[in-house]
């Protein structure tokens, strides 16, 4: 049976689904290396969810998924950086970054832009809806990841409207 826990770290609270119950039910759940359990909350040094040069960032996560069909694998935003774990947590990773400059696959940067929203198809790609502006004046993306890892999103906005604010990106049962 999979827990819910919140991991702490500084002044970020990041809800993870941490691993299975270790078969001896006296050693309790999967523990991280480095980390600090205290109760039902995980400490994590908050230098893992680190800042992005001439882009300021938040240190709080706006948003987060879970992989229904790999528990383990979880993904993490601040709204400038996505973080991805395929370790329940334990270790995490730059997976998509909004820096200063756009690039030819994310063309919006971290100053005018905001990931909203994440998520992660069972089993297989991640999906990130991001805001570019603010209020009317504001346009949805969506950007995709085979895999979830760094430098593999790109922007996937056909059919989208030319202006609107998403607020969140759920992934459909039938993994589409």
């Amino acid at each position: 049976m999979r827990r819910a826990r919140v991991a702490l770290a500084g002044a970020l609270a990041l809800p993870l689904v941490l691993g299975p119950v270790i078969a001896d039910a006296a050693s309790g759940p999967l523990a991280c290396r480095g980390t600090t359990t205290v109760g039902p909350w995980q400490q994590v040094p908050v230098e893992a969810f680190g800042g992005v040069e001439r882009v300021q960032t938040r240190d709080v996560v706006t948003a987060y998924a879970v992989d229904a069909a790999r528990p383990a694998r979880v993904l993490a935003t601040n709204g400038n950086t996505i973080k991805a774990s395929g370790s329940d947590g334990c270790a995490w990773e730059d997976a998509l970054v909004l820096t200063a400059t756009p690039s030819a696959a994310v063309p919006f940067s971290g100053t005018t832009a905001t990931i909203v929203s994440a998520a992660l198809l069972p089993g297989g790609p991640a999906l990130a809806a991001v805001r570019e502006g603010s209020a009317a004046a504001s346009r949805p993306h969506i950007v995709r990841s085979p895999s979830g890892a760094k430098d593999s999103w790109a922007t996937s906005d056909s059919g989208l409207p030319a202006q609107g604010a998403p607020r969140q990106l759920e992934a459909t049962s039938d993994g589409r």
